[in-house]
Formats: structure tokens, sequence, C-alpha cells
């Protein structure tokens, strides 16, 4: 693109105050080249990314209640705070940082058995599940979820995995339900998140999750403690079950074809947001893809 451009300049910087362009992109290569041939990996380097990473988290949590202690928000209209946040300002940026930082917490947590290192990830944990119900973006419970999905997996490889499977949930959902209690407390100074932030934090039906996965969590714990699990036995629903999720993603797609072809109407369907493809779908990406499909039709 760069070679074949005709604005040089801007291809070789990227766009003022963006800077994306091919001398980034190099830097990004030969960072990626540097560190796979010469990185030597300790376990210890998790914590580089977890301690700065947790003040992060912890300083866009404190943002979202109005709690301002850099005086980043200083000349930010009140409007617009929802966009910005923490140290790395935009939003969906922030929520693509949280995204690589927290499944990297949550597999340590769930591999590491001693007592005190599990704490200290533990209190990690904590941490960034606030933050992902606090963020505003949509696509770090997407990312959740798909961690999620992939330590359930893992977890039917012993009884203590699949123990600590459930440990994870119930932290994440009681980080959540932490955050709703808190909302509703400092009502006056939170920031008021959208649809799927709010639900997770403040609706009934979060707090029913958290006493099952307790339910769950103990109920195995005990079981365990008798060396009774056998969680291994159990793979085969595992299997069938997973192998459910690509007829999922199969009804998904149909059924966001038929609502947006106006197919299905009069349902609840045709309130949720995502499954309606129009301009403003996905902050507004939908115009994005649609334009560009149609640009390339007409050439």
């Amino acid at each position: 693109s760069y070679g074949l451009s005709d604005y040089r300049n801007a291809a070789f910087w990227g766009y003022d105050g963006w800077f994306m362009g091919v001398m980034t992109q190099t830097i990004f290569v030969l960072l990626y080249f540097f560190v796979s041939r010469w990185f030597l990996w300790h376990w210890s380097y998790w914590w580089f990314i977890a301690l700065p990473s947790a003040i992060v988290f912890l300083l866009g949590i404190l943002h979202r209640f109005n709690v301002d202690p850099l005086g980043m928000y200083e000349g930010v209209d009140e409007s617009v705070k929802i966009l910005f946040l923490s140290t790395l300002g935009q939003a969906t940026w922030y929520s693509s940082y949280l995204c690589i930082a927290l499944p990297i917490g949550m597999a340590c947590y769930w591999y590491k058995r001693e007592l005190k290192w599990s704490t200290l990830w533990g209190v990690f944990l904590c941490i960034a599940f606030a933050s992902v119900v606090t963020q505003n973006s949509d696509s770090a419970f997407m990312a959740l979820g798909g961690s999620f999905l992939v330590l359930f997996w893992l977890s039917f490889e012993s009884d203590e995995y699949f123990v600590r499977f459930w440990e994870l949930a119930v932290l994440c959902l009681a980080s959540f339900k932490v955050i709703g209690v808190l909302q509703k407390i400092f009502a006056g100074r939170a920031i008021q998140l959208e649809g799927l932030s709010t639900f997770c934090s403040q609706s009934t039906a979060t707090w029913i999750l958290l006493a099952v996965a307790v339910v769950i969590y103990a109920g195995r714990y005990s079981i365990n403690r008798k060396g009774k699990l056998h969680i291994e036995k159990f793979r085969m629903a595992r299997n069938v079950l997973y192998a459910l999720i690509p007829v999922f993603i199969i009804a998904l797609v149909v059924c966001i074809y038929l609502v947006t072809a106006g197919r299905i109407s009069g349902t609840f369907l045709n309130n949720i947001g995502y499954l309606n493809f129009d301009e403003h779908w996905g902050n507004n990406r939908g115009f994005t893809w649609k334009f560009t499909m149609r640009m390339f039709g007409d050439y």
C-alpha cells in the first residue's frame, strides 16, 4: 500500500494523531522477530504484565466512578467521558489491552496451585473482572466468554483443574456484583454504562448465576476432597457440549440474516441490536463494512 500510495508521507508515518503507518507496522514485525529469536522465558515474567496492568485496570475502574487521581479528565466534556478511561484512553483500545492481560491472569490462576501465588493472581483477577464490567465494550465480554470456554475444555484433564475453573467463575461473578453494589451506593458519581455492562453488574440474573456457581464450586470442592470426583470420566459429555457450538454459530448467522432481511418481526429478536446488521451495527462498523462491500461491487 505504501509503495502504490499517492500520499507517501501519511502512509509512512500514519494519520496525524494516530501514527499507524508503515513505520509503526515495521517496528511491530521487528519486535516479533527479535522476541521469537532471543527471548529467554521465566515464569516470573508474567508479573511484568500483571503488576502494571493491575494499576491500569484499577485506574480505569476509578474513572468509571469519576475518581480521577491523575487529573486525566481535566478539560474532557462530561458527555464523552464514557469513551475514554485510564492511561490507554480510547475505550476499545483499553478493551483490547484488557483482553490480552486478563486471559493470561486466568490461565496463571488456573494452573498455579501454591497458595501465595493463587492469592496474588486472585487479587489481580478481581481487579481485572471488575474492569471488564466497567469498561463498557461488549468485545471484552466475548473475549472473557472465549477464555472460559477454553479453560472449561482443559479443566477436564484433572479434578483440581475442574475445581479451579469454578473458583474462577465465582471470582468473576462476585467481582461483577461488587461493582453493581458500588454503582448503587455511589449512583451520583458512577458513569452510566451501556446495556450489557449494566446487566452483568446490576441484574438479578447475575445474582442467580453467582449463587449457582458457588453451589457447584462448593459441591465439587467437597467431592474432590474425598477423591471421588474423577472428572475425566465425563469428557464425552464435554465433547458433545462443544460439538453444539458450531451449530449455535450457524443458527446465529441465520438469525442475523432473517432479522436484517425483515423475515422475522414482532419478536424480542428485533430488539437485539447485534441481530440487525445495519449501518450502526458494532459501533458503526456496519457502515464501514457495507460501504466497503459496495465499493468492491462497483469496481
